[in-house]
């Protein structure tokens, strides 16, 4: 799975973590860059502001960037603006997956 590298908390030495760039989507989110290649079996302890409960993607999903903890690896997404350019100014928000 892909975590956002400041959910992640801690797991045990045989799951495998390795750094991920995830092109130019993280940018354009306005979110962390670096995300985190999770792999193997075993548990993971994930952190966020708040709940965390899993939701299945059958077709179209929109979520607002910063809502995102984790996903599968296979999961396609897009970055798109959200609002008008004044929300994303004075804001900080307009951008969603």
């Amino acid at each position: 799975m892909i975590v956002q590298s400041g959910s992640y908390v801690v797991c045990p030495s045989a799951v495998n973590i390795d750094l991920g760039w995830h092109r130019f989507k993280s940018i354009l989110s306005g979110e962390r860059i670096l995300w985190l290649n999770v792999s193997s079996f075993g548990p993971v302890v994930l952190s966020s502001f708040g709940a965390i409960y899993p939701v299945a993607v059958n077709g179209n999903y929109i979520v607002e960037t910063r809502h995102v903890v984790a996903f599968i690896s296979g999961l396609e997404y897009t970055v798109s603006r959200f609002g008008g350019y004044k929300s994303l100014l004075f804001s900080g928000e307009g951008f969603v997956c």
